[in-house]
């Protein structure tokens, strides 16, 4: 994702829904986040899936609000999915341009 600098302290909003299928059995997952960018807040709702089938498919929004770095800064973050026993993770990564 790429961010805008934007004035002095100014933050930049973008939000995007993605959809999730199971693949397997039924079950719950729920979100983490684990990220290296402390100038972005990263929220996902809802924040656990339930799935009662195989190949079923739930859609959830991720809204990121990044405020100021220096233009070309980098940065990474993981967004996961997991039930306890099976995971599926999706890298993210922050230039501010």
């Amino acid at each position: 994702m790429k961010i805008s600098r934007g004035g002095t302290g100014a933050s930049t909003t973008v939000k995007y829904t993605r959809t999730l299928t199971n693949v397997g059995t039924p079950g719950t997952y729920k979100v983490t986040i684990t990220s290296q960018a402390p100038s972005v807040k990263i929220s996902v709702e809802p924040q656990s899936l339930t799935f009662s089938q195989a190949y079923e498919k739930k859609t959830y929004t991720v809204t990121f609000v990044a405020g100021s770095s220096p233009s070309g800064t980098s940065s990474f973050a993981r967004l996961v999915w997991s039930d306890g026993k099976r995971t599926v993770g999706s890298p993210i990564a922050f230039t501010w341009i």
